[in-house]
């Protein structure tokens, strides 16, 4: 088993070949002014400095384990913060996205871009589900997705891309700085990467190096990854990184145009047809969803989906049924040249846009 290391007073973490997460940071300060690394950003994780520090759960003499992304999500709700997730694809600069997320228990206000071009607002809440928003042309858009059914803020924190992230990595022996109350990690390698390629959908993790720091709850203050991966024959060059700010001080209000969306979500009534060989979506109020947006169907494995080719409003009736591997759709009534595959019970459908417009189940 291998031995904690002690920083003498806060030393600096310098890893060669690694991201340089300390010189990047250097001089960098967040939205209140304070500098991430600064002292008093440090007494957000409490404790004491006389004693030697425990390492949390996903953290041991060995490195660090997948569990660390759902301790850090449960250490945050109990708490409170911010985290910012951004993800860079650098070789061909597309999907890209940055998630700024307020969370205060189950409750999560995110902030999504991507490249700047689509902003999308998200709110789960206990007590009124999920809902976002979005705007496209000046006009305003709502969803109501699957956490309108079961709150929770796993999709808005990204815990399974970061348990992913984390398994994927080949961690080195966590070195402890007692005055800072955290633990520093780094990686070089990669360990397995299954999860990982299995969540991008990539053939492989070929190269990866990360460092960041860990509060001695658990929570991730600073991670920086920089992994490479094989899609389609071409080796892509990616950044994820994850910053959290304003522990203990939660900031995830009830957003403004939250009434709206309640209003103006599609209401989607789903039902299964003809001894399940068909599915019926009635669209029974709130905005359109529109042209390009995809419907997609799941059962205990994944059946596929089709986009729009028209936009689907209030009062109108799509058939979805299972053919030839494929999802078909028709408007106003169900094919009589088909020959659908019958249906599982329990098939999962709902509509994928800039976010999630209704999630139903048959």
């Amino acid at each position: 088993m291998r031995r904690r290391t002690l920083l003498a007073g806060g030393t600096p973490l310098l890893l060669a070949g690694c991201l340089q997460l300390e010189e990047e940071l250097e001089g960098e300060t967040t939205d209140d002014g304070a500098n991430p690394g600064d002292d008093e950003d440090a007494d957000d994780a409490g404790g004491s400095n006389d004693e030697d520090l425990s390492f949390p759960t996903g953290v041991d003499e060995d490195g660090v384990s997948p569990s660390l992304a759902e301790v850090h999500r449960n250490a945050l709700s109990s708490v409170g913060g911010t985290v910012t997730v951004r993800r860079d694809e650098l070789t061909h600069d597309h999907d890209a996205f940055t998630a700024r997320t307020h969370v205060d228990g189950n409750t999560a206000l995110a902030e999504i871009d991507w490249d700047g071009e689509e902003h999308v607002e998200s709110y789960r809440a206990p007590t009124d589900g999920g809902y976002w928003k979005t705007t496209v042309d000046g006009t305003h858009s709502y969803g109501r997705e699957r956490g309108a059914n079961h709150a929770d803020i796993d999709g808005v924190v990204y815990t399974e891309e970061l348990g992913a992230t984390i398994h994927a990595a080949d961690w080195n022996e966590p070195v402890v700085d007692e005055q800072a109350e955290r633990f520093e990690i780094a990686a070089e390698g990669v360990d397995n990467d299954t999860a990982l390629a299995d969540y991008l959908n990539v053939a492989s993790i070929e190269s990866l190096t990360a460092v960041g720091r860990i509060d001695a709850d658990g929570i991730i203050r600073e991670l920086e990854v920089e992994y490479e991966h094989l899609y389609e024959e071409n080796v892509l060059l990616n950044t994820l990184t994850v910053t959290t700010e304003h522990v203990g001080d939660p900031q995830a209000t009830e957003p403004e145009w939250l009434a709206d969306a309640i209003d103006e979500a599609p209401e989607i009534n789903a039902t299964a047809i003809e001894d399940r060989s068909y599915i019926e979506l009635a669209h029974e109020g709130g905005n359109p969803i529109p042209v390009g947006t995809d419907i997609v169907v799941h059962g205990t494995e994944d059946l596929g989906g089709t986009p729009l080719s028209a936009p689907f409003e209030d009062g109108d009736v799509v058939y979805l049924h299972h053919e030839d591997d494929e999802i078909h759709l028709s408007r106003g009534s169900a094919p009589d040249e088909a020959e659908p595959d019958p249906l599982e019970p329990n098939i999962a459908v709902w509509a994928f846009g800039e976010w999630e417009y209704f999630f139903a189940e048959v």
